[in-house]
C-alpha cells in the first residue's frame, strides 16, 4: 500500500539538497498522523453516515501516507515501508471507535428507543442501520449500526450521547470509561505507529547518498570500493528487503505467523469441538438479519438455545447463515453453557480454521527452530 502511494507521488517530488535530521522527520510524522487520526475520529460523529466511515478512514490514511512519503522523498518500496503502510492502515481505523466508546462511557445516558426505520447499508456487510426515536417520540441524533434483526416498532435499549455528538450504541456493548483511558488508548496507538515510522525514517537516512571523499593530494573524488559497485560500474543499492535477514526481521516474521495461527486456531478448535462433541439441542429463532451479496442472500439468525439435557442459553447466533428465515426450531450444537454461537449440520468452516491454523503454527515453529539453530551455529563459529 505504501508502495502505491510512493509510485503516485514520487514523479513530482525532487530530492532536497539537504535533508533534515531523523528526529525532525519523526516529529513531523507525529504531527501529521495526529491530525489524520483526529480527522478519522470524525467518523463516529452523528452527521457521518455509517456507510461513509470506511471512506473517511481510508481517505485520512491515504492522505497521511502520501504526505509522509513525499516529505521523506522515499524512492524505494522497502519491507519497512510495506510494514508501516499496513500497520498505519489498521491504526487509522481505531480513533472513531475509541472516541465513540469514550464519549458514551463517560457521559452516555441509557435510552429505551423505538426503531422507526431500517436501512440496508452499502456493500456486503451483514449489519443493518436503524433510525431511532426516544421515549417521547423525538428522533435520536445519529444512526445505530447493529447486527441484531430489529424491525420497525422494535424497542431497543441503547446508550446515547445527550449532546448528540456521537452515534448511539447498543447498551450491552457499552462499557464504563474515562477520558484519561480513551486518551491513553489513542496515544498508545499513535506510539505504535511512530515506532514503525521510525524504522522507515532511519532506513531512509542510512541510505541517503553522501559525497565521495576527496583525495587529499589530487583533490579529486575517490571512487567507491569495488564491493559497492556492480559489474557495469554502477553503485549497487542496499537490499530493499534486507531487514528480513536480521534478527528483528525474522522475529517479526515469526510473530506475525504465530499471531495469525492463534487468531485462526482458537475459534477453529472451539468450532471443531462443538461440531463433533458439542451439546445437541434446538434454537428457537427470535430474529434474523437479512444481508445480500453479489450472487445470493442470507439470514443471520439469533434465538434461545434449548439443549436436549434441559440447559437453556438465552441468546445464541446460528452459524452458518441460513438461506431463508426458519419457521421452526433449528437443530444445532453448542460447545458449552457459555456459548454465544450454535452450529448447524451445514457448518463446515471448522476444517479451514483448524488445518489452516495448524499450518501457520507449523511454519512459525519451523522458522523459530531455524532461527535458533542459526544462532547456535553463529555462536559456535
Amino acid at each position: 500500500m505504501a508502495a502505491i502511494a510512493y509510485t503516485c507521488v514520487m514523479p513530482v517530488v525532487e530530492t532536497p539538497a539537504r535533508r533534515p535530521g531523523p528526529l525532525r522527520d519523526l516529529g513531523l510524522t507525529a504531527a501529521l498522523f495526529a491530525v489524520a487520526m483526529a480527522l478519522v475520529a470524525a467518523g463516529a460523529l452523528t452527521f457521518v453516515h455509517p456507510d461513509a466511515f470506511l471512506a473517511v478512514a481510508l481517505g485520512g490514511w491515504l492522505l497521511a501516507v502520501l504526505a509522509f512519503v513525499a516529505w521523506l522523498s522515499h524512492r524505494r518500496s522497502t519491507a519497512w515501508m510495506f510494514v508501516f503502510g499496513l500497520v498505519s492502515f489498521f491504526v487509522m481505523l481505531t480513533p472513531a471507535f475509541v472516541v465513540q466508546e469514550m464519549v458514551l462511557g463517560v457521559r452516555g445516558e441509557p435510552v429505551r428507543a423505538t426503531v422507526v426505520a431500517v436501512e440496508q447499508p452499502a456493500g456486503d456487510g451483514d449489519g443493518l442501520v436503524y433510525t431511532l426515536a426516544g421515549p417521547s417520540g423525538e428522533r435520536l441524533p445519529g444512526l445505530l449500526e447493529a447486527h441484531d434483526g430489529f424491525t420497525v416498532g422494535s424497542v431497543v435499549d441503547v446508550v446515547a450521547d445527550p449532546r448528540g455528538l456521537v452515534r448511539p450504541q447498543l447498551a450491552a456493548e457499552v462499557v464504563d470509561g474515562t477520558v484519561a483511558g480513551g486518551v491513553c488508548t489513542l496515544l498508545l496507538f499513535h506510539g505504535v505507529l511512530l515506532l514503525f515510522a521510525w524504522f522507515v525514517i532511519r532506513e531512509k537516512h542510512r541510505a541517503a547518498p553522501e559525497a565521495a571523499p576527496a583525495d587529499a593530494a589530487a583533490g579529486t573524488p575517490v571512487p567507491a570500493a569495488p564491493s559497492e559497485r556492480a559489474d557495469d560500474g554502477e553503485l549497487v543499492p542496499s537490499a530493499q528487503w534486507a531487514f528480513l535477514t536480521l534478527p528483528i526481521g525474522r522475529a517479526f516474521f515469526v510473530l506475525v505467523l504465530a499471531a495469525g495461527a492463534v487468531f485462526v486456531l482458537i475459534p477453529g478448535v472451539g468450532h471443531t469441538y462443538a461440531k463433533f462433541w458439542g451439546v445437541p439441542g434446538r434454537v428457537a429463532v427470535a430474529s434474523c438479519d437479512e444481508h445480500f451479496s453479489a450472487d445470493a442472500a442470507g439470514f443471520t439468525c439469533h434465538g434461545a438455545f434449548s439443549a436436549d439435557d434441559g440447559t437453556v442459553i438465552d441468546r445464541v447466533t446460528l452459524a452458518p447463515d441460513l438461506p431463508a428465515r426458519p419457521t421452526a426450531p433449528v437443530p444445532a450444537r453448542v460447545a458449552g453453557a457459555s456459548s454465544t454461537e450454535a452450529l448447524t449440520d451445514a457448518y463446515d468452516a471448522w476444517a479451514t480454521q483448524l488445518f489452516g491454523g495448524l499450518a501457520m503454527a507449523g511454519i512459525a515453529l519451523f522458522a523459530l527452530v531455524t532461527i535458533l539453530r542459526q544462532r547456535r551455529i553463529n555462536r559456535d563459529m
